[in-house]
Formats: C-alpha cells, structure tokens, sequence
C-alpha cells in the first residue's frame, strides 16, 4: 500500500490496490465541507452581506468584496471621488456626508 496526497475536486479517480491474491479496484473523489476550500480544505471562506463584511468567496477560498466595499473584510464602504477624511464619510458605498466649513 502506498501512502500519497489526494487531491481535492470534483472528478473521480479510478485506483486499485492488488495483493498475492486479490485485487480491489475503487473510485474515489476528495471534496472539501460547506465553506471550506483549498488543496486541503484548510481555507474557511462563508459568503456574507452584513455588518461584519459583504463578500462572496472564491474557488480558493479568498474574499471578493462585493462592489462599493472593500478592506480585508470588505466591510469599509468606498466612498464617493473627493470623500475622504479631511473633507466627509460615508456609511454606504458611493456616498459623502461632507463635514461642515
């Protein structure tokens, strides 16, 4: 019997293992649980449209901020052209709330 890694997807992988005697011919496929992804399913990822952040996951498992977010968690809307820290703020993608003169 030989040891080795199996890789994760969805295609099935025809194998055998033969002794003396017998021989056992087998199909197998390796798929990560809900949320997980990677080569060993060692990247948790589980879409989300909330205030703890508003992303979809990739095939690998890294974040994709939905548009007008962003930040590591995307939970930092972009505000509009001109609106940063100086001159406004913005709780929603795409808008200013401009400071007073």
């Amino acid at each position: 019997m030989r040891q080795r890694w199996l890789d994760v997807g969805e295609k099935w992988t025809e194998d055998s293992h033969s002794s003396k005697y017998s021989t056992i011919r087998f199909e197998y496929r390796v798929t990560c649980s809900p949320n997980y992804y990677g080569k060993g399913c060692e990247n948790f990822c589980r879409s989300r449209d909330d205030n703890f952040g508003h992303y979809s996951c990739s095939s690998s498992g890294e974040r994709v901020c939905v548009a007008g977010w962003i930040g590591d968690y995307c939970s930092k809307p972009q505000c509009l052209p001109g609106c940063d820290e100086q001159h406004g703020h913005c709780s929603q993608p795409n808008e200013c709330n401009k400071f007073p003169s």
